[in-house]
This record gives C-alpha cells, sequence and structure tokens, in this order.
C-alpha cells in the first residue's frame, strides 16, 4: 500500500494527497486538496463525518445528516 498522505506542488503551490485506493490495473488513486480546500475540510469535519455517517448507515437515521 502506498503512503495515505503525501505532500506535493501542483504548479508551483503546496497541495496534499490522500490516498483513496486503487484501481483494478493497479492504478493508485488520490484526492488532492490544496490549502484553501484542506481548511475549508478542517472547518467543516464534524458536518462531514456525520454526513459519510449518514452515507453509510441511511437507514439508522431520519434523513438528516445536519
Amino acid at each position: 500500500m502506498p503512503d495515505t498522505f503525501v505532500e506535493s506542488t501542483w504548479e508551483g503551490k503546496p497541495v496534499c494527497k490522500i490516498y483513496t485506493g486503487s484501481g483494478r490495473d493497479g492504478t493508485n488513486y488520490y484526492l488532492t486538496l490544496g490549502l484553501k480546500k484542506a481548511q475549508a475540510v478542517l472547518e467543516n469535519i464534524d458536518a462531514l463525518r456525520k454526513w459519510v455517517d449518514h452515507q453509510e448507515n441511511p437507514h439508522a437515521h431520519n434523513n438528516k445528516f445536519k
């Protein structure tokens, strides 16, 4: 398994790459975030966790994730 978090650059700006899985052909896939998007994720981490929980367990909730 590759590193799950990698620091890199894109067009000279810092980005982070988060491993999301691999394809059948062995290609590794990453979610790439710049600083502003990473900050937005951190500012909304609680809502994001609730949303993920709702998506993984849709029948365990009242169809509300906020």
